[in-house]
């Protein structure tokens, strides 16, 4: 199904999901100076979370400083369903061992441990945003390049970090601002000529960024990117995996992965870098640099149902029946 077609059938879904829910409110919330059945009034927000750890993630949002994405009263929200699919992990120890070993499953390591698992992870010092990326604004959670989740592990004995970039309804990873700020930088952005030379030519210099102090474009991405891979769809996991070279590098961390996961019915997701030149993000990204980090994708099915076929006891039970009727994944 094209993208269309698949963000209205996940419109009526959510909606059917809402009207069976007694403890929210039937107003109508408001986005973008519009009221739609699909939104809840901003307060009611966390009523969107499974009940059986909501309030442990208020908690935790809480004492970690963090700060819920604006949109999370939208019932499309990624930021919640990334919040009802993996924050049982932090919480629960049976789904962090689940998780582990999928983790194990899909990236093909042997971790030894699971050390934490956070939600919108920002480093100390000099591996924070501010610091490796130039981000200078922002708090955890919003206006910097903070992982929607990160999970520290101990393979071999030796400290490594996956960050992940956690996506639902979105069509794309979202285009760089420059595109939209400064028309003519823009228009050089989308020539090949500027990724020969990206590492000077890339406006955000002039914004203090580092992106491109951390990332390399191999051979590959020089003969297929037609622009800057930054400039149209694929903005949000340049960032994360300039975040992920740059922790490598003056980290401690001696594995680090920058890894996607998504809904497999969204398809024109891993389609959003065609316009220039990159027909598969699944197929190619890892390929467009010269990574000395590590790339991975998975789809939310595949863990919803790893859960489904491994998951013994009643909170994973009751978990994936919630999943199943919240978002049939």
């Amino acid at each position: 199904m094209n993208y269309k077609e698949y963000w209205l059938k996940q419109i009526e879904m959510q909606i059917l999901w809402r009207t069976k829910q007694n403890n929210i409110s039937k107003e109508y919330g408001t986005q973008n100076g519009n009221d739609y059945p699909h939104i809840v009034p901003k307060n009611e927000w966390f009523k969107t979370v499974w009940k059986k750890f909501n309030n442990e993630l208020l908690e935790y949002l809480h004492n970690e400083k963090i700060q819920h994405h604006t949109g999370s009263h939208n019932l499309l929200s990624s930021w919640v369903l990334c919040s009802n699919l993996y924050f049982g992990t932090i919480v629960n120890n049976n789904k962090k061992e689940l998780f582990k070993q999928f983790l194990e499953y899909k990236l093909g390591i042997k971790i030894d441990t699971i050390k934490n698992i956070h939600l919108e992870l920002v480093l100390p010092e000099k591996l924070s945003p501010k610091i490796l990326l130039g981000e200078p604004g922002g708090i955890r959670g919003t206006r910097q390049t903070t992982p929607d989740l990160a999970i520290e592990f101990i393979e071999n004995g030796k400290e490594g970090l996956i960050l992940v970039e956690c996506k639902y309804t979105e069509h794309s990873f979202y285009d760089c601002p420059v595109k939209k700020n400064n028309i003519e930088a823009g228009k050089k952005c989308k020539e090949n000529e500027i990724i020969k030379s990206i590492k000077n030519s890339c406006f955000q210099n002039e914004w203090g960024r580092k992106y491109w102090e951390h990332l390399n474009i191999s051979e590959y991405g020089l003969n297929k990117l037609k622009g800057c891979p930054a400039y149209i769809g694929g903005y949000q996991i340049v960032r994360q995996q300039s975040l992920a070279e740059g922790i490598l590098r003056f980290g401690n961390y001696k594995n680090v992965w920058s890894c996607i996961a998504y809904d497999g019915r969204n398809e024109s997701l891993m389609k959003s870098m065609e316009r220039i030149g990159i027909k598969s993000i699944k197929e190619e990204w890892e390929k467009l640099f010269n990574l000395k980090t590590k790339f991975s994708i998975w789809e939310h099915q595949e863990w919803v149902e790893f859960v489904n076929e491994n998951g013994k006891g009643t909170y994973e039970k009751d978990w994936v029946k919630y999943i199943k009727d919240r978002y049939k994944l």
